[in-house]
């Protein structure tokens, strides 16, 4: 759901700067958004769509709430000169319900992505609506309620299959869809999402990390079904895309761990001794040797090597 620049050397100018490594945009677009202002220019596109761009700026540069505020005023403004019926409208309103999922302000996130969903459904933009409903599935999660976010789910994969036909987004979607079934312990449905999902990457450029988030999905579902075979697969072919995307890091670590486990359950301990050790070796790089998450993974490699498994 992007928003297209107006046709001004304003945007041109921040554009440039960009390209030249970002640095004097935050002031060159809030001196341009006080000129417009002294001009009495306030009312007019580029005015917003400044105000746009001091948004994402720092949205990019991580300062979500400096983003979040000058979204939650911007859109005052816009109520305050009647354009609430505009697109651009809608479109602030996304933006500014993303910023507050990622800020964690999930129960706000949930009413403003509600709001600008009316405005889609209203204009009959199933993209727009595609989007907003991913929004909402993931903020739902985020506040705790999996029987929301699996309706929104669901809701955006209706959009998607018969309305979008757009398998690379059908694809990442159903590996978020997988993981709430996964949740919700609905494992047949998540099975079938995250095998679909797979399958569709096969096809397309699916995001690698959504990819990671199918396959630790599949192979959670098939240890709890007492396939740890299938499971052990899924679990290496995670772990591979994981170190390749993002390195050892947290995720690797919890990887490493189901492996061992799903090799300590079939017997072979020194498999899993293995991969213990990669979780403590890595473990210690990522936490601290101090860490109590860290210090729990020696004293269960210390058990395997003295023989004593768990």
């Amino acid at each position: 759901m992007a928003r297209r620049r107006p046709a001004n050397p304003i945007f041109a100018r921040i554009n440039d700067m960009y390209v030249a490594g970002g640095n004097n945009v935050e002031g060159f677009i809030k001196d341009a958004i006080a000129m417009m202002e002294r001009e009495g220019q306030d009312e007019m596109p580029e005015y917003f769509a400044l105000l746009w761009e001091l948004a994402n700026f720092y949205r990019g540069a991580s300062e979500l709430t400096l983003s979040a505020e000058v979204f939650s005023s911007s859109l005052q403004k816009m109520r305050d000169f009647h354009m609430e019926e505009t697109e651009d409208y809608a479109l602030m309103l996304n933006a500014y319900g993303d910023v507050l999922r990622m800020l964690g302000n999930y129960g706000e996130a949930l009413d403003v992505f509600s709001r600008a969903l009316k405005y889609a459904e209203k204009a009959e933009d199933e993209a727009t609506q595609a989007g907003l409903l991913r929004g909402l599935t993931q903020s739902a999660r985020g506040a705790g309620d999996l029987k929301k976010a699996s309706e929104y789910a669901k809701r955006e994969l209706k959009i998607l299959r018969e309305d979008l036909h757009d398998t690379n987004e059908l694809a990442s979607a159903l590996a978020g869809a997988a993981a709430i079934s996964h949740a919700l312990r609905d494992y047949d449905v998540a099975e079938k999402q995250a095998m679909e999902a797979l399958e569709l990457y096969e096809d397309v450029p699916l995001s690698e990390a959504r990819q990671g988030t199918a396959l630790t999905t599949l192979a959670s579902i098939r240890y709890i079904k007492g396939d740890l075979d299938g499971a052990a697969e899924a679990y290496s072919q995670a772990a591979s895309l994981v170190e390749s995307l993002f390195g050892r890091n947290e995720q690797y670590i919890a990887i490493a761990e189901d492996l061992a486990k799903i090799y300590e359950v079939q017997g072979d301990m020194k498999a899993a001794a293995n991969h213990v050790k990669l979780a403590y070796k890595t473990a210690k790089g990522v936490y601290g040797a101090d860490d109590e998450r860290t210090r729990v993974l020696k004293v269960r490699l210390a058990s395997f090597k003295a023989g004593r498994g768990r």
